[in-house]
């Protein structure tokens, strides 16, 4: 992970900073992590993209899939972004499978 964020290869959607910084215990843990993650160039949560998210969860659900609603907005981002989504949330290998985007399952060693 290190090289691909010193190689300029990484972006972050806002949620997903969101959801980070969420999980943080300690003022010092919240404000080192938040300074780390702002360094991270962003994917635009544009109005085109709340439009794709709502027809992704649309048609996720049409499957009969319930995916978090913010999950199907981070599949959309990494989708505007043209973005390899690395995860370890069985809800992407889900929606990998009726909606076309770029995913790689992160192993636990790495975690």
């Amino acid at each position: 992970m290190e090289k691909v964020i010193d190689d300029d290869r990484i972006v972050i959607a806002p949620i997903i900073k969101l959801e980070l910084l969420a999980g943080t215990r300690t003022r010092k843990e919240f404000s080192r992590l938040k300074s780390r993650l702002d360094a991270l160039p962003e994917v635009a949560f544009t109005e085109e993209l709340w439009d794709a998210a709502q027809e992704l969860a649309f048609r996720l659900r049409r499957k009969g899939l319930a995916i978090p609603l913010i999950d199907v907005l981070i599949i959309a981002g990494a989708r505007s972004a043209d973005a390899v989504l690395v995860h370890q949330d069985r809800h992407f290998d889900l929606a990998a499978k009726y909606v076309a985007f770029r995913a790689e399952r992160l192993s636990v060693e790495l975690c």
